[in-house]
């Protein structure tokens, strides 16, 4: 009788593969922190041709993360599944750029941005090879033609695949617009900022950086609190508590905010439970 995995191990699998594709991209991630520090170093010092040229290098360091993690975890998966890498590396490629340019997960550099479609079409492509067991061309064989036949048979299925999630995939995104008309959350407002811990602190249990995967979030997060500092300055807005400043020694304070977090969310609860309650502190609509 076939003994199916528990959850438990294909978890610690999960976590296991992916912890090291994201390990193995560490090293671009550090350069590109390096190349913030930098710039900003720079153009304290007053060297702004040198500072331009750093935060260039931080843009691009940014736009090439997506690809990077596309290459790297097919590399990965289909090494550890006995398929030779370069078999699979131009099935998710095409997959992951015909993906993110047919629905505009395009970054303004023109490369595709998008860290949740990277990882997914590796998935897709080395699983699609793994149950074929392609195996690299040799014109030396004798089954050469045949086993040509086969692969661009194998493709042209692929391609038809393709096209299936690429429609897939614009739906999504139609669906989550519409979804997003009717609940907007804004991450400088009380619910809006225990939101964006929540989806940070999810995909972090299954072993995923929420930074990478809500950089569009965390970008607008910290232009709504440029501009709202510049307003400030001018005594046009009064200052937010809860900007990016504020995310960041949140999350320095490591696991003790999962208390904060779940005493906060037990604190709405409980208010709107009991809205009647005299000594009840009105925070769930704070917005600051």
């Amino acid at each position: 009788m076939l003994k199916l995995p528990s959850l438990r191990s294909c978890y610690d699998t999960y976590v296991r593969d992916v912890s090291i594709v994201f390990l193995l991209l560490l090293p671009l991630t550090i350069c590109n922190a390096i190349s913030i520090f930098v710039g900003h170093l720079a153009n304290v010092a007053g060297y702004p041709e040198i500072t331009s040229h750093f935060f260039y290098l931080n843009t691009l360091l940014i736009g090439i993360y997506p690809s990077a993690l596309c290459i790297i975890a097919t590399y990965y998966l289909s090494a550890k599944h006995n398929v030779n890498p370069m078999v699979v590396l131009p099935y998710a490629l095409v997959m992951y750029v015909a993906i993110s340019l047919s629905n505009g997960l395009v970054a303004q550099s023109g490369l595709p941005n998008n860290s949740l479609v990277a990882l997914l079409t590796a998935i897709v492509s080395v699983v699609c090879c793994v149950s074929f067991r392609l195996f690299p061309l040799d014109p030396s064989r004798l089954d050469f033609v045949s086993a040509l036949y086969k692969q661009v048979g194998h493709f042209f299925v692929f391609l038809l695949v393709t096209i299936f999630f690429t429609k897939l995939t614009g739906f999504i995104i139609y669906e989550s617009q519409i979804f997003k008309e009717h609940l907007t959350l804004n991450p400088l407002t009380f619910n809006g900022g225990l939101t964006y811990q929540f989806v940070l602190g999810l995909l972090g249990a299954v072993g995923i950086n929420g930074h990478n995967f809500l950089f569009r979030a965390k970008q607008q997060l910290y232009e709504d609190t440029q501009s709202n500092i510049a307003a400030w300055q001018v005594g046009e807005e009064p200052l937010n508590i809860l900007g990016q400043g504020f995310y960041d020694a949140f999350l320095s304070l490591g696991g003790f905010r999962y208390f904060i977090e779940s005493f906060a969310v037990h604190s709405v609860l409980f208010q709107r439970q009991t809205p009647s309650h005299p000594g009840a502190v009105s925070i769930a609509s704070c917005d600051v």
